[in-house]
């Protein structure tokens, strides 16, 4: 689906809940994707540990192999601007969603500022008297019809994945080839990273907002 190789997985999670896609989403999916474009990298992160379970607790986060080598997007910006600064930075993951959080400027500002400065979603999602009165956004004709067929695709692909990762894998990576980073939007597949940053994203988030 050509428009999926144009969004990023936040977009395209922006595009699917305009109103109902929450902050702490959006920068899981935006992170993740990242990492996964070697974009940024954590050198330090020990996935399979001998010992014990998982952990971002003493990850730290440094540019990838990629981070010269592709125009970043607006929203990507926030976890990309300390490395603009100082290359060579090497930031403690927490330190690292921190900053995002402080640069995002909440929520509402980080779809209209950051997500909506998008050329392809742009035009999709639009923002009338009463979506400025409630902080709300919502589809335009175009983007009802676009979030529709990429909820019928990606019900296809949670179908179709799962047998064909097992009876045809050349299809099934033509096929998450073809939505790049919103594989990570898919039911069918799982990450225990993009699980971690999200439980990492949301015990910061509440941590600033307690004030602590």
């Amino acid at each position: 689906m050509e428009l999926l190789s144009k969004l990023t997985p936040a977009e395209t999670l922006m595009l699917l809940k305009p109103s109902d896609s929450r902050l702490r989403d959006l920068m899981k999916f935006t992170l993740m994707d990242l990492l996964a474009r070697h974009v940024l990298q954590m050198p330090n992160f020990d996935k399979q540990p001998v010992q014990g379970i998982a952990t971002l607790h003493f990850a730290y986060v440094i540019i990838g192999r990629n981070f010269k080598k592709e125009e970043p997007k607006l929203h990507e910006m926030i976890f990309l601007y300390p490395y603009y600064k100082k290359p060579n930075a090497k930031i403690l993951f927490r330190h690292l969603i921190q900053m995002a959080l402080k640069a995002s400027k909440g929520e509402e500002q980080f779809k209209k500022k950051f997500l909506l400065d998008s050329p392809q979603l742009k035009p999709m999602i639009k923002i009338g008297f009463w979506q400025r009165v409630f902080g709300s956004f919502d589809h335009t004709e175009e983007g009802k019809n676009k979030s529709e067929e990429v909820i019928h695709y990606f019900n296809l692909l949670d179908k179709e994945l799962p047998l064909l990762m097992k009876d045809n894998k050349e299809k099934a990576d033509a096929y998450i080839n073809s939505v790049k980073g919103n594989m990570l939007l898919l039911n069918a597949l799982k990450f225990e990273l993009l699980h971690l940053i999200g439980q990492e994203i949301s015990k910061v988030e509440e941590q600033v907002e307690g004030g602590s």
